[in-house]
């Protein structure tokens, strides 16, 4: 098995892939704020 640190992993992805690192860093930016929300209002 091959195990990269994830410092690793993010610096090449980004380096290789920035278009998709920006894209993925929008959903879980997205996912995150969507569950904030949810958790909000089911608090209400």
């Amino acid at each position: 098995m091959l195990r990269v640190p994830a410092d690793a992993l993010r610096d090449l992805a980004q380096a290789w892939f920035p278009l998709a690192t920006h894209l993925i860093e929008g959903l879980y930016s997205t996912a995150r704020s969507i569950e904030s929300t949810a958790r909000h209002r089911e608090s209400w």
